[in-house]
C-alpha cells in the first residue's frame, strides 16, 4: 500500500507538470523523505472534484497542500476556502504564454480575503523549490508526524547543498563577472 503524503501538490493543469518537474522540486521531497502525492484538478473547472481529493484519505493525511499554476490562479485560494481546519496552504504561480511575468497568477495568491491563509512562496523554479522545503520544514515539525523527525537532518543537507551551489566572492573585479557571463549567453 501506498504511503500517505505528509504532502500534497495540486496543479491546476497538466501543462503546469514539465515546470515542476524540471524545478527540482519533486527532487526535494526524494532527498528529504517526505512522502508526496500530487493530483491535476482546474479549481475553475473542476471543484467537486477538489472538494473530494481534499476529504479523501489522502488530502486529509496531508499537512501541507501546495497549490500550483498560472492564469488567473485560483487554487490555493479555494484550497484554503475548503481546508478550514490544521492544514498549511501554500502557492507558487507560474508564469504562461499570456502572462510570463506570472503577475495575474501571483496577485491571485496575494491578495486573497483575510481569513483565507496562503503562504506565498514564489514565482516560477525558485518558488516550487521554496514551497517544497517549507513544506518539509513544516512537516518535520508537525507534532503528528514525530516519526519523521529524519525530515529535518535531510533538509540541512539539502540547504548546505543548496549553498555550496553559490559560495559568496570576495575581492571581485565585476567587470570580469559581467564579461564571462556575457560570453556564455551571446
Amino acid at each position: 500500500m501506498e504511503e500517505k503524503p505528509l504532502v500534497l501538490l495540486i496543479l491546476g493543469s497538466a501543462s503546469d507538470a514539465a515546470t515542476v518537474v524540471k524545478s527540482g522540486m519533486l527532487g526535494v521531497f526524494e532527498e528529504t523523505g517526505t512522502a508526496c502525492r500530487a493530483s491535476i484538478i482546474s479549481a475553475h473547472r473542476n471543484d467537486k472534484e477538489l472538494t473530494a481529493e481534499l476529504s479523501s484519505t489522502w488530502g486529509m493525511a496531508a499537512r501541507v497542500i501546495i497549490g500550483i499554476g498560472g492564469m488567473a490562479l485560483a487554487l490555493p485560494g479555494s484550497i484554503a476556502a475548503k481546508t478550514n481546519d490544521e492544514r498549511i496552504v501554500l502557492g507558487v504561480a507560474l508564469a504562461s504564454a499570456e502572462r510570463p511575468d506570472a503577475r495575474d497568477a501571483t496577485e491571485a495568491i496575494i491578495r486573497l480575503p483575510e481569513g483565507t491563509a496562503v503562504g506565498f512562496c514564489g514565482i516560477g523554479k525558485a518558488g516550487l523549490v521554496n514551497a517544497a522545503i517549507l513544506a518539509c520544514q513544516i512537516v518535520g515539525v508537525w507534532p503528528s508526524t514525530a516519526g519523521h523527525s529524519s525530515i529535518g537532518d535531510h533538509l540541512a543537507t539539502l540547504r548546505t547543498n543548496f549553498k555550496l551551489r553559490k559560495p559568496p566572492q570576495f575581492g571581485v573585479d565585476l567587470r570580469k563577472i559581467v564579461e564571462a557571463q556575457t560570453a556564455k549567453t551571446g
